[in-house]
């Protein structure tokens, strides 16, 4: 591969709210692969998120999922994980288990909740996603937590970092843990360098991302401190962005 897009999922790949992923889109995958540009997911979404939006069923060369923490190649074989380990889970384990607010806490193979509030109903619509069960942690391997708090209502966490993605929700990780760090780690296997990379994202997590990228690119849909960041700012996804973008710069 010479080159490789990295694509955020929710409101870039999938129309906002939904899982349909434009026509346009799909002919944009196909032939950026056959001119030998890879193209990878790179989303806070989990592998079972991923089934369940039937994003399997396109040839992606590679995923870097849950904000950065675990990266996949296309057969879905460990790249990099990342756990969050010691005090800092122990913080994130006694959020959960005080119920101050709900919370998704991730495992590789699962997700679960320590309760529902409308706020979780909300957010998990607003991206074609289920309302996943209430559970107990037993003790497994925490790559990252989404929390469903307002604007304002960001707890203060000593050692880890704060990423929202939602008026309501956000995801907590390790420092130095985002899209970025999962985006090196997918590049180093590939030895290619940040020129090679072009970037497509529209939430406040693909910042940096747009930022590293040797292209960045905001959608249109994207809030205008999203764009402010980008290299360049394309049509909304739904009215063909991706497809528009990569005739723009020639790369299609």
């Amino acid at each position: 591969m010479k080159k490789i897009v990295f694509f955020d999922v929710d409101g870039t790949l999938l129309t906002v709210g939904s899982s349909v992923v434009p026509e346009s889109t799909v002919r944009a995958i196909e032939e950026l692969q056959r001119n030998d540009i890879g193209v990878v997911l790179c989303t806070g979404r989990h592998p079972l998120e991923l089934k369940q939006l039937d994003l399997l069923k396109y040839p992606f060369d590679g995923f870097v999922l849950l904000n950065g923490q675990l990266v996949l190649d296309s057969g879905m074989d460990v790249i990099s994980a990342r756990t969050i380990e010691g005090l800092d889970k122990e913080e994130l384990i006694s959020l959960f288990e005080r119920h101050e607010a709900p919370m998704i806490l991730v495992e590789k193979d699962r997700l679960f909740m320590n309760y529902h509030d409308k706020y979780v109903v909300q957010v998990q619509n607003d991206i074609a996603s289920p309302v996943y069960e209430i559970d107990e942690h037993h003790g497994a391997p925490v790559f990252m937590s989404t929390i469903f708090v307002g604007r304002g209502e960001e707890k203060n966490f000593t050692n880890l970092v704060c990423s929202r993605w939602h008026d309501h929700a956000m995801d907590i990780f390790l420092p130095d843990g985002g899209k970025v760090y999962g985006i090196k780690k997918f590049m180093e296997r590939e030895r290619l360098g940040t020129e090679s990379i072009i970037a497509f994202g529209d939430g406040d997590n693909d910042i940096e991302m747009l930022k590293f990228a040797g292209l960045g690119v905001a959608m249109g849909n994207a809030p205008d401190n999203v764009k402010a960041e980008a290299d360049y700012v394309t049509d909304r996804v739904e009215c063909d962005g991706i497809w528009k973008a990569l005739k723009h710069f020639e790369i299609i």
